[in-house]
C-alpha cells in the first residue's frame, strides 16, 4: 500500500461553537457538514481549540474508512490546535496527534484493538495486546500464548 498527502487547501473560520468541539454534538456536524470538502478520499482536518470526546477531553480524533459510507459527514480528523508545532499542550505539541489520527483514518487501529483474540489490530507483524500500556515497559507480555512482546 502506497500513500500520498497532497495539500489542496486551507480555509480558516471562526465560530465560537465549533471550536469548543463535542464529539458527535450538533455544533460539530455543522461544522463539519459546512467545512467539508471533497469525497472519501479526501482527508479534512478540522483545527480546534478542544475536543470533547465521551467523557474526557482528548488531543484529537478521527473517523475509520468503514464509517464513511453511513457517515460521510463525519468523515476527516478533529485535532486540537495545540497539539501541533509550537502548541501548549505538551508534551503532545510535536505534531504526532495528527501523523496518529491519519493512522486512523487509512484503517489502523491501536495494537491493543481486538485484544489477544485474531486478528487483534489486523495487522500482521505486530504482537497481540490485550490492553493498553504505558511508560516503556519492555518486557511486558500481556497476551502470554501468542508470539510476541506487547510493543513499547
Amino acid at each position: 500500500m502506497s500513500i500520498t498527502w497532497t495539500l489542496v487547501g486551507t480555509s480558516h473560520t471562526m465560530n465560537q461553537a465549533w471550536y469548543m468541539n463535542r464529539y458527535n454534538d450538533n455544533s460539530n456536524l455543522e461544522m463539519r457538514r459546512t467545512l467539508r470538502r471533497g469525497g472519501a478520499a479526501d482527508l479534512n482536518i478540522y483545527s480546534v481549540g478542544s475536543v470533547f470526546y465521551g467523557n474526557a477531553y482528548r488531543t484529537g480524533y478521527s473517523s475509520f474508512p468503514a464509517e464513511y459510507q453511513n457517515s460521510p459527514v463525519s468523515d476527516g480528523i478533529v485535532l486540537n490546535f495545540n497539539t501541533l508545532p509550537g502548541g501548549q499542550a505538551a508534551p503532545y505539541n510535536e505534531g504526532r496527534t495528527l501523523t496518529h489520527e491519519a493512522g486512523h483514518w487509512v484503517g489502523l487501529y491501536h495494537p491493543f484493538q481486538g485484544g489477544c483474540t485474531f486478528p487483534n489490530d489486523s495487522v500482521d507483524d505486530t504482537p497481540a495486546e490485550r490492553d493498553f500500556g504505558s511508560g516503556c515497559p519492555t518486557a511486558r507480555d500481556s497476551c502470554p500464548g501468542l508470539p510476541g512482546f506487547d510493543l513499547i
